[in-house]
């Protein structure tokens, strides 16, 4: 699947099986420089995750693209970011951090969520309001055999 997003294209590379139905697919590209949020590390309030699922979703994806996409039964999002736990699931299957992005699991503290460092090691302390980049997550129906 790729598309464009302002002009650049995206790609997205499948990290695996998500589960009996649908396999996960993360950008390879960083789509965006964003804060998570105000103030908070929930990801379910966080401004991110409106912009993702607004915003960044009417424009990456054409009619027809979204259709194939399926809602993420834990985030209940169409798009959305890697957790720590997806993240350690499916590092194989990515490319080597030399960006800091966001990860949608929570920090250490109230006002800190967990990001991919550089060697894609996992920082559970970083504050929400700072601006990181953003490779967002999708799930797409598996193809019939």
């Amino acid at each position: 699947m790729s598309k464009e997003f302002g002009s650049m294209p995206l790609t997205w590379k499948k990290l695996g099986e998500y589960n009996d139905e649908t396999d996960i697919y993360l950008c390879d590209q960083i789509v965006d420089i964003r804060r998570f949020d105000e103030k908070s590390n929930e990801w379910n309030e966080s401004e991110l995750k409106r912009w993702l699922n607004c915003e960044f979703y009417r424009k990456a994806f054409s009619d027809e693209q979204r259709k194939q996409i399926v809602r993420n039964e834990i985030t209940q999002d169409c798009v959305f970011l890697l957790s720590v736990e997806e993240f350690i699931k499916y590092k194989r299957r990515i490319a080597i951090a030399t960006d800091y992005w966001w990860l949608r699991s929570r920090g250490n503290f109230t006002s800190y969520a967990a990001i991919v460092h550089n060697h894609s090691a996992i920082n559970d302390g970083c504050n929400v309001v700072i601006n990181y980049c953003v490779r967002p997550a999708i799930l797409l129906m598996k193809k019939a055999k």
